[in-house]
């Protein structure tokens, strides 16, 4: 029963990024929340993010910079242990929208769970991701 409650707190943050609501997605964080995105440096919402304050303000940078596809379970694979939840996104189309470059990126992210919040989220791409990322910067390959 714990286990499909920490799969519905990941389901509700994915609702408000599906949704583009910078509100909700703080919402559906713990107040003392922590989102850590290892990204290129130059990309926008990249880095670590405390609190409700600032995940509000990770997600409107992000919904402002990148339009992605939304999340469903056909491109999820989902592990929960404990108070982990782990997801894997097999692709996701992401949209630069300052210069319109486009990529297919899979990526990691690890959920802490506690009392029915995100209490930690890590988001790491997996092997490519970062070149494709880099790529969106620049329109060129990165290698």
């Amino acid at each position: 029963q714990r286990r499909e409650a920490n799969i519905a707190a990941v389901k509700r943050l994915f609702h408000a990024f599906n949704a583009r609501d910078p509100d909700a997605v703080a919402e559906a964080c713990q107040i003392d929340g922590v989102i850590f995105v290892m990204a290129h440096s130059r990309l926008p919402g990249s880095g670590e993010f405390r609190g409700r304050a600032e995940i509000r303000e990770w997600a409107q940078v992000c919904f402002q910079a990148y339009l992605a596809e939304p999340v469903t379970e056909d491109i999820c694979q989902v592990n929960a242990e404990d108070d982990l939840v782990f997801v894997r996104l097999k692709r996701s189309k992401l949209e630069y929208l300052p210069n319109g470059q486009q990529a297919n990126v899979t990526l990691m992210s690890e959920f802490a769970i506690r009392d029915n919040r995100i209490a930690v989220l890590q988001i790491y791409p997996e092997s490519g991701a970062l070149e494709q990322m880099a790529f969106m910067l620049t329109g060129t390959n990165a290698g």
